[in-house]
Parts: structure tokens; C-alpha cells; sequence
């Protein structure tokens, strides 16, 4: 994983308060291909215990953002979901609610768009950020792209050890 992304990273796990001020939302279908890399990443982190971590797989996301407006513990809310930024295959970026919009298809594979998630938690003093993944593919009944997969596996280790390597 590149360390610039790390150096990225981890000040916004520090500055939200740490692990104990953080919520990581995983987004997505995992029926279609890169775009489940979000429930994908979430679902392995939650395995590894490591602070509060919800997916898709779990509740809707918009259950997650009403748990996260209640608790005044959660400082910093960030997603993982695939986000077609134009980049290279499995790519990945982090964006703040701001720039979210600029690149969110009019037509979301979610309930509520993302960026209207992302300014109701503002709205409420919580930091949010997309950490996006470039998708490949994201048809229905395909599997998730190598590249995707390969970036994934950097995260994972970021996200559930953000101050080890």
C-alpha cells in the first residue's frame, strides 16, 4: 500500500478522535462485482475487531448514519464504496463530503445518495470522507477484479492496524 495514503489516513483517524471517535461504513453489492469492495473491506475489518466497522451486509447505511447522529462519541465517519473518478484500476482516493458530488452519478446503486449522507452527518459536526476504490467491473454476477481486490488487501491492513507497519 502506498505510503501516501497512509500519511493521508492517519491523520483523519487521529484528528476524529482515534479509533474510539470512528465509524467505518462499508458500501455497496456485493452481486455486482467491484462495486461490493466497500462490504467486502468492511465485513473483513469488522472480523479483525477493530473499532466500530458496519457494512451493507449488515443494515442499510442510512440505519448506520441515524447511529451515528445519536452517538455524540463519533467524530468521524468514512465510507468505502467503489467510485468511478476516472482513475486507474483499483486506484484509490479519498475524497471529503465536498468533493463527493463531482464524480456521484445521478443514478446511485443506493437507497439515499452518499453525498446526501455524507452533508446530514456535517450538518451535524461529524467529519465524513469516501474513501473510493476504482472500479473495473461492476456487472451483476461477476466477481470483483484482481486490481480491486489487490487494493482492498492494502486497506484492510491500513483500516484495521491504521498506526502499525
Amino acid at each position: 500500500m502506498a505510503p501516501d495514503l497512509r500519511q493521508t489516513l492517519v491523520p483523519i483517524f487521529e484528528q476524529g478522535g482515534g479509533r474510539d471517535g470512528l465509524m467505518i461504513v462499508g458500501m455497496g453489492n456485493p452481486d455486482r462485482g467491484d462495486d461490493g469492495v466497500g462490504v467486502y473491506i468492511a465485513d473483513r475489518i469488522n472480523m479483525s475487531g477493530s473499532g466500530r466497522v458496519c457494512s451493507e451486509s449488515e443494515k442499510p447505511a442510512e440505519s448506520t448514519v441515524l447511529q451515528c447522529l445519536e452517538d455524540p462519541g463519533i467524530r468521524t465517519v468514512v465510507f468505502l464504496d467503489a467510485a468511478d473518478f476516472r482513475g486507474e484500476p483499483g486506484e484509490i482516493r479519498v475524497f471529503g463530503h465536498d468533493a463527493v458530488p463531482d464524480f456521484s452519478p445521478a443514478v446511485s446503486t443506493h437507497q439515499v445518495p452518499l453525498s446526501l449522507l455524507m452533508q446530514s452527518l456535517t450538518e451535524h459536526g461529524k467529519r465524513t470522507f469516501l474513501i473510493g476504490i476504482q472500479p473495473v467491473q461492476m456487472q451483476f454476477n461477476t466477481s470483483m477484479s484482481a486490481a480491486v481486490l489487490s487494493a482492498a488487501a492494502g486497506l484492510i491492513r491500513i483500516l484495521s492496524f491504521p498506526d502499525s507497519e
